[in-house]
């Protein structure tokens, strides 16, 4: 990407996982991994912030950040309390992780 008015220039990685439907379950959990694991890989020694984003922004990216998070607590040897963190992610961004 290149910012006319500063001449700057920044590299920009775009991962698109369409094998998960709107207010649906993906339909491979291998395949999600391998997403997540993706995402870990691109922000791996990186300071600049990864964007995760489905169409809302809640539900199918609130999984994502949800996985990651749970992923990061285990490889620090901390216990995985999904409800606990999907309660901070909703004190900062309401409705995050849809549920029926």
């Amino acid at each position: 990407m290149f910012f006319l008015q500063t001449n700057e220039t920044r590299t920009v990685t775009q991962l698109q996982y369409s094998l998960w439907p709107d207010h649906g379950v993906p339909d491979d959990s291998d395949r999600l991994l391998n997403l997540v694991g993706a995402v870990r890989k691109e922000r791996a020694g990186v300071v600049e912030p990864v964007v995760i984003h489905c169409s809302a922004g809640i539900g199918r990216t609130g999984v994502i950040i949800l996985l990651e998070t749970a992923l990061c607590l285990i490889e620090a040897g901390q216990p995985v309390y999904p409800l606990e963190i999907v309660r901070q992610m909703r004190d900062q961004r309401a409705m995050m992780v849809q549920t029926s």
